[in-house]
């Protein structure tokens, strides 16, 4: 079960990293190109670099969490994602997306909106980035 005080502990011993602010501009330019489909929340927000993704994972609460199918699930680690490193950094560009999978059916993970204007997708089961998409997003939100 998630340890409010053990994230607390880990997030404030952790290695941040180093923000950029950027504007709606850059971000709808990113979501746009990735999904017609999008809600952006924001005029201006807070990222990372490409390099920085990893690190800024790190603080993800999701990673304390077990999969339970159709109680805690993709769209339920993506959430927890986005709400956490939200309270945790501000007003940063990482949002979610519902994508479809090129082997059929849907998934939900997180992308980030990073300093130089591009889309990174991260699994939030893993904290990983996701180097080769097998998925085609069909909504996003940040």
């Amino acid at each position: 079960m998630f340890d409010l005080t053990k994230n607390l502990w880990l997030w404030r011993n952790a290695k941040h990293p180093d923000f950029v602010s950027i504007g709606y501009p850059l971000v709808h330019n990113a979501v746009n190109k990735a999904c017609k489909s999008h809600f952006i929340t924001d005029g201006e927000f807070k990222t990372v670099s490409y390099m920085d993704i990893e690190e800024l994972f790190k603080s993800n609460t999701g990673k304390f969490m077990k999969y339970r199918q159709e109680e805690y699930d993709c769209d339920d680690f993506a959430r927890t994602a986005s709400a956490t490193l939200h309270i945790l950094f501000g007003n940063v560009a990482v949002g979610e997306a519902a994508v479809t999978l090129d082997s059929g059916g849907s998934h939900m993970l997180n992308f980030v909106v990073t300093s130089d204007g591009e889309i990174t997708y991260v699994e939030p089961q893993t904290n990983k980035i996701v180097t080769t998409p097998t998925f085609k997003p069909y909504f996003m939100i940040i």
